[in-house]
């Protein structure tokens, strides 16, 4: 099920960033109230994707997997909140670089994308970085305190205690769709706000003049 949520995903934002990337460079004149549409530009953003995700995947999980071996070797349980942060690790270190300029170049160019991602992102990690983090750090902030504040520091996830983990699925059970339903309501300013942010960077890592999209 899962597996079948992160696919449909993937292939809904490869639809709103295809479109929404396309008003950033000035090619969709003005926007309409209900947009879907699936041609060769969202399955090559959907392609993307993938690809970013099957880069992180390929970097995590030996990482994860000898750490939990070494853990296991050492008589150590495996620690959840350890997996998280290599997770963010991960991420953090592969987006500036492959992910932030990826949809303007989806839309904008027809070359391999992420290996133009690395191209063009060389030598402006930090700076894509900060530009990622001011665009999702306060949403994670918000939906991190609203976790904390729904479940009410009750039991949290524990490869120790199967009861623990068993309570906290449940607890999660009441909590996701409220934090789902919250993500739903911003999704829009989200992807307005990288999709414009990624079409900047590429426009400035080019050379290109901004695009005055308001006139």
């Amino acid at each position: 099920m899962m597996l079948c949520y992160l696919v449909a995903a993937m292939l809904l934002q490869a639809i709103m960033y295809v479109a929404v990337v396309q008003m950033a460079l000035g090619a969709r004149a003005a926007p309409a109230i209900a947009h879907f549409a699936f041609g060769n530009l969202e399955w090559r953003m959907f392609r993307a994707f993938l690809a970013f995700v099957g880069i992180c995947l390929v970097v995590m999980v030996p990482i994860i997997l000898v750490g939990s071996a070494v853990l296991k070797a050492g008589g150590r349980a495996v620690d959840p909140v350890q997996m998280q942060l290599i997770f963010f690790a991960v991420i953090a270190l592969a987006m500036p670089r492959f992910f932030a300029l990826l949809p303007a170049i989806v839309v904008a160019e027809t070359g391999p994308v992420l290996r133009r991602a690395w191209m063009l992102s060389a030598g402006n990690f930090w700076r894509l970085l900060a530009v990622l983090l001011a665009i999702f750090g306060p949403i994670l902030l918000l939906f991190n305190l609203l976790e904390a504040v729904l479940t009410g520091g009750g039991p949290q996830l524990s490869g120790n205690d199967p009861e623990q983990v068993r309570q906290a699925v449940m607890q999660l059970r009441h909590v996701l769709p409220l934090i789902s339903g919250l993500g739903f309501l911003i999704s829009p300013l989200i992807v307005g706000l990288f999709a414009g942010a990624s079409v900047s960077a590429w426009r400035a890592l080019k050379d290109e003049p901004a695009l005055d999209i308001a006139v």
